[in-house]
């Protein structure tokens, strides 16, 4: 079962948002310098979180039980986006952000056990029809979004893979079709729900070590880590 980032707990100071990055391999150069490089159409997600200030108990031993419940590489963490990503989602302007993703409790103000309440969502998007494996266009059945544009990240609850980024390269305001990469992690069914709220990606540590921290006075420091998509 994969680990949910605490992204209310451990809040990086500053983010390397995500990148698709391609994954090419070369033989090496010749002795005239020039270079062959071939690259798969996949790509994939890579992501920093730097400078998370561990100032206290609760932030460092969720630093803590994080590093031992992902071992190392072993166990797969979703990472969601940050709420800085709803200025480029495909919210309407004249919504508040903050008090849209605030939780909220029941009728009689309490939360869950574990202390989440409700988070209601800016955008109602689905799939209009089904998605092969691998297919990088499929067409939107948009309710509620009011700025769906190219660069923006998008996000699929798949049933086996789990959550997934897919970034829109191209999208038609007349008819809501739209293309994106990666190619789809998993096949996708008429209906299925596209997120862009607050989409979150399954990933791993880049390293064994990433998790690894210094603490000053052995109680309080600053600590990066780095993501790669499990593939």
């Amino acid at each position: 079962m994969a680990i949910e980032w605490p992204i209310t707990i451990l809040k990086p100071q500053s983010i390397s948002p995500p990148f698709l990055a391609p994954r090419s391999l070369s033989g090496g150069a010749s002795l005239s310098g020039r270079m062959q490089i071939s690259a798969s159409d996949a790509g994939v997600w890579v992501c920093s979180l730097n400078s998370i200030p561990l100032y206290n108990r609760q932030t460092v031993l969720t630093w803590r039980a994080i590093a031992a419940r992902s071992e190392g590489r072993l166990y797969p963490i979703d990472l969601p986006l940050f709420r800085y990503e709803l200025e480029y989602s495909a919210q309407d302007t004249g919504y508040d952000y903050g008090a849209a993703v605030t939780p909220i409790p029941f009728s009689d103000e309490s939360y869950f056990d574990d202390g989440t309440g409700f988070v209601g969502g800016l955008t109602e998007v689905t799939s209009n029809g089904a998605a092969a494996l691998r297919a990088t266009s499929m067409t939107f059945a948009v309710v509620t979004a009011d700025r769906i544009e190219p660069g923006q990240i998008f996000g699929i609850n798949h049933a086996t893979k789990g959550p997934r980024w897919y970034q829109i390269q191209t999208y038609d305001y007349d008819t809501f079709a739209v293309t994106f990469i990666p190619p789809l992690r998993e096949a996708v069914a008429d209906g299925d729900v596209i997120t862009f709220d607050q989409p979150a990606c399954r990933m791993r540590l880049a390293t064994d070590n990433e998790m690894k921290i210094e603490l000053q006075a052995g109680s309080f420091g600053t600590a990066s880590v780095n993501f790669i998509e499990d593939l």
